[in-house]
């Protein structure tokens, strides 16, 4: 028999699906020759997660992998700590979020990145875009995750 998935739980991967899809704002790269820049950030080679959060009511386990030919540096901004990049981190229900109604997400302007990496100093005219993989994981009545591919075009 199959297990029905509680609603709650449900509730819980959709907020988590809409963090994530608002993460295609966070940046705008922009090439000039074989040099790639933040067009949000003018002059930064910086690719910088601002929108990342907890929209749920439990902690969440937050995981960023990439490809090395094109990002170097990946850090953590925890407050006044920084962490490796590649590393797990959790943040506990409603870290960074001002507002969630499980279909929509409102999180703070004021803060700063949570997650950033610098692009490579030089990126072959081949690749189109630098991709992001992100896995959030979180335990209700059993682990359960999201993972998402963010994609952001060369321009």
């Amino acid at each position: 028999m199959l297990e029905w998935t509680p609603r709650k739980t449900m509730d819980r991967i959709q907020a988590l699906q809409c963090m994530l899809d608002n993460l295609w704002a966070d940046n705008r790269l922009q090439r000039k020759n074989q040099s790639v820049s933040n067009a949000n950030n003018p002059g930064s080679r910086q690719i910088m997660l601002k929108s990342l959060g907890n929209p749920i009511d439990i902690p969440i386990k937050v995981v960023i992998s990439f490809e090395p030919q094109l990002l170097k540096d990946p850090h953590w901004l925890m407050g006044k700590d920084t962490l490796n990049g590649d590393e797990t981190i959790t943040l506990p229900p409603g870290e960074r979020i001002l507002w969630a109604n499980y279909s929509n997400i409102g999180s703070s302007n004021s803060v700063g990145p949570l997650w950033e990496a610098t692009l490579q100093k030089s990126i072959p005219k081949t690749i189109q875009a630098v991709t992001l993989s992100i896995t959030v994981s979180f335990l209700d009545d059993r682990q359960r995750y999201v993972r998402s591919n963010l994609q952001y075009n060369l321009e």
